[in-house]
């Protein structure tokens, strides 16, 4: 028996199977937005979808990292360091080296992750003469690193210097952001962030890796 129409069969089932999956991303907000009677004004993706995106190109949780300048001698932070074995008068220290890593002359200490929290809103699709677009409003979580408790009790007095990007955020505390989706090419990932390279260096910490992949099934 010829097994070559069972396995073109099972591959067409296949096919049929991921284009139904991605048309559903592709215009079901469109469909659950006349459904309710929202028509136009529907959000131009769904918030699952948003969120699945930006977790992927931003790479979240993203790790990160506080600075400790080196001391001015005879500061009080020179003495609040040699106080805690981070500095010798000259040097980091052992207890430093455990803790965190020296760039440059600065020690970069551990200070917990920015966890992706949930996405508020996503507004309708707009056509800015060309490009599709959308705004997407989302918040992030600072979740602090246990073991820098001690340095971040002493912040003020050893001239800790928080992730860039925090602003006056505390730990445990949300963080809202806003940041413009694009839409492209349907059979690819049908939305991408905007400036995405720029807003990777801008937003706090290192990203993870290994979720690029993901904003192409949707």
């Amino acid at each position: 028996m010829n097994p070559w129409p069972k396995r073109l069969l099972k591959w067409g089932l296949v096919v049929a199977v991921l284009l139904g999956w991605k048309l559903v991303w592709v215009f079901g907000p469109v469909i659950a937005g006349k459904a309710n009677g929202s028509g136009s004004a529907a959000p131009a993706l769904f918030k699952v979808h948003a969120k699945v995106l930006l977790k992927a190109t931003l790479g979240y949780p993203r790790q990160l990292e506080a600075t400790i300048p080196v001391p001015e001698s005879g500061s009080n932070a020179s003495a609040q360091l040699q106080l805690m074995k981070f500095w010798d008068g000259k040097n980091w220290g052992p207890e430093a080296l455990k803790v965190g890593r020296v760039e440059g002359r600065a020690l970069k200490v551990p200070a917990g992750k920015l966890i992706f929290t949930d996405v508020v809103e996503v507004t309708p699709a707009r056509d800015y003469n060309g490009p599709v677009m959308c705004q997407v409003d989302y918040r992030a979580r600072w979740e602090f690193d246990e073991a820098a408790r001690d340095l971040f009790a002493h912040r003020q007095l050893i001239n800790l210097r928080l992730p860039k990007g925090l602003g006056g955020s505390t730990p445990g505390q949300e963080i809202s952001k806003q940041v413009t989706l694009e839409r492209v090419a349907w059979w690819g990932p049908q939305w991408i962030l905007q400036d995405a390279a720029q807003w990777q260096t801008q937003e706090s910490g290192r990203p993870s890796e290994g979720l690029a992949w993901l904003p192409w099934l949707m």
